[in-house]
């Protein structure tokens, strides 16, 4: 029996429900075709999140024994894959700022901003790069939308203070650093700063507090043992900041500067062979280090 003979003779309601079956099997033959590109996609974009994500373990890896070239080239392969994973671009950011490439760590934070207006953090990473680069204006509004945004989050402050600093504005620097320390009390580059400050208006008991904190918190701190022992030497306590540069240049051989200021020291104290000594280590290394060769010149008279 042919079908159309066989639909005839079915009851009127059967007829009207094959009708309707046979009216819309190509719709959603349609339909079916149309989700098609719709999974392939979405199985494409999972397996470009996974390819990333293991840029991003790799990229880890490489930061934790700081190889950061080798982390920025993962993160990049991790940012093309895929171009709209906001930590792609955070981390980015960050390695560029520690690596200083400031112009580079700007695009990445830029593209972190666009990708989520919301995160405190990519205007606070933004604002940092534009402070090195001497973009002041654009890095004071993006840091207010990020305390704006998290106005109990540290990093912003201490951000806004070294904007603050840049500029020449010791106490509006001191404030924001001080904001940086109600927040976080123990904040180790927080309290540095102020003590360097502290140190700088002649507060010099106050800023060895600090610094005490500082190297109980941080012990193998270089940059603070360098603060406390000048602010020993400021206060006369000769013995106490010989101490803390010898320390500081045991644990940061490369910085001059730091044998410098033990030279110095040394020549204060008329214990100008060891002057002479360090003096020289330092002009072998860093002639063009400002007072190094006045101090040479001086002890050889």
């Amino acid at each position: 029996m042919s079908g159309r003979i066989y639909r005839k003779a079915m009851p009127g309601w059967r007829r009207q429900l094959l009708t309707i079956c046979l009216s819309i099997a190509p719709l959603l033959c349609l339909a079916g075709c149309a989700q098609f590109p719709l999974l392939w996609n979405r199985k494409a974009e999972a397996a470009l999140q996974a390819r990333a994500r293991q840029e991003l373990d790799l990229a880890e890896g490489a930061t934790n024994v700081g190889d950061l070239a080798t982390a920025e080239a993962h993160l990049t392969r991790a940012a093309e894959m895929h171009p709209r994973m906001v930590e792609c671009q955070i981390r980015l950011g960050k390695i560029r700022n520690q690596r200083q490439d400031w112009t580079g760590a700007m695009a990445a934070w830029k593209r972190a901003t666009e990708l989520d207006p919301d995160e405190p953090g990519g205007w606070s990473g933004l604002a940092e790069a534009e402070i090195a680069l001497g973009e002041y204006e654009s890095a004071l509004k993006h840091l207010q939308i990020a305390i704006d945004l998290a106005p109990q989050k540290a990093e912003p402050h201490i951000h806004l203070a070294e904007l603050y600093e840049a500029r020449g504005e010791p106490q509006l620097a001191m404030q924001s650093y001080m904001n940086c320390l109600n927040i976080e009390n123990d904040h180790p580059e927080a309290l540095m700063r102020v003590a360097c400050l502290q140190r700088a208006r002649g507060q010099f008991t106050q800023a060895v507090v600090r610094l005490d904190r500082v190297l109980e918190l941080t012990p193998d701190n270089a940059a603070a043992y360098l603060e406390r022992g000048l602010a020993h030497r400021d206060q006369g306590q000769n013995a106490l900041a010989a101490k803390d540069l010898r320390k500081a240049s045991e644990l940061a051989p490369e910085r001059d500067d730091i044998k410098l200021e033990l030279a110095l020291l040394m020549e204060s104290t008329d214990q100008k062979q060891e002057a002479r000594k360090l003096v020289r280590d330092v002009l072998d290394r860093s002639p063009e280090l400002v007072g190094a060769r006045e101090l040479e010149e001086r002890l050889n008279r």
